[in-house]
């Protein structure tokens, strides 16, 4: 085989130039960064005053916020229309006992039967969607957080008004005290 076709096939997996189908990809894998370096998504730096008053989330944004969970926040994602993603990353250490509660839309919901889990994967830090559920709260803790600095929640939807959603959260110490769940 002649070396020009060998080089030019060698590590090209294709160019994925669809928008849908690079979110898609980005969602299974967890590595959304992509989105971000080509402008797919938009990326915002929250501190945490912004937080704790309270965000009502933007389509197809990541923010990078400094929430350290001295106070309880709540995010309200927009309308969930098919294609929207949102990534949602931890700059700062949330080490202390306060909630973040993400919160549907009126009428839009979390699609059914998503596992999610973070820290030690206790039961009390792992849950699985309903139908209806339409809100999703992270329960940080003083000590041995599962929710520290690199954690990330993403939001995607495949479907109008239900949205799929993945959680990875870094422990600090044990991460064996902070809990999440559907409701």
């Amino acid at each position: 085989m002649r070396s020009d076709v060998l080089n030019k096939s060698s590590g090209n997996y294709g160019k994925f130039d669809f928008v849908s189908y690079s979110k898609d990809i980005a969602f299974a894998s967890g590595k959304w960064q992509d989105l971000v370096r080509n402008g797919v998504l938009t990326s915002l730096d929250v501190n945490d005053a912004t937080v704790d008053a309270g965000i009502t989330l933007v389509k197809n944004y990541e923010y990078v916020s400094a929430w350290d969970s001295n106070a309880a926040t709540a995010l309200t994602l927009p309308s969930a229309e098919e294609g929207v993603m949102i990534a949602w990353v931890q700059e700062a250490q949330a080490d202390e006992a306060s909630a973040l509660v993400a919160t549907c839309a009126s009428g839009d919901t979390y699609e059914p039967y998503q596992h999610v889990k973070f820290g030690t994967g206790l039961p009390a830090q792992m849950d699985s969607s309903v139908a209806t559920d339409s809100v999703l709260t992270i329960t940080c803790s003083a000590t041995n957080t599962g929710w520290g600095i690199g954690s990330y929640i993403l939001w995607y939807c495949k479907n109008d008004g239900e949205w799929l959603v993945k959680v990875s959260g870094i422990s600090l110490g044990t991460g064996a005290t902070s809990t999440m769940a559907f409701s």
